[in-house]
């Protein structure tokens, strides 16, 4: 997997309100990608963990600011 910055658009929520997803946009090899990325491949700017890694440490997960890093599996 290979971790890219990505400019975060909106936030997707489920049938009950719930964030579900967070739509960003990133290069990947050249192209711009407009995709939508579930709690396990998104991570703050400038931190190692996911945002699923941070709610199960216990550190919570808020809407990044300024930017999103997206993973991307190989």
């Amino acid at each position: 997997a290979r971790w890219v910055p990505a400019k975060p658009k909106s936030r997707v929520v489920d049938d009950s309100g719930h964030d579900a997803y967070l739509s960003a946009e990133y290069q990947w090899d050249g192209e711009v990608y407009d995709q939508d990325f579930g709690p396990q491949h998104v991570r703050r700017s400038g931190s190692a963990l996911s945002v699923v890694d941070e709610v199960h440490i216990g550190g919570g997960a808020k809407a990044p600011k300024g930017g999103a890093a997206t993973g991307q599996g190989a």
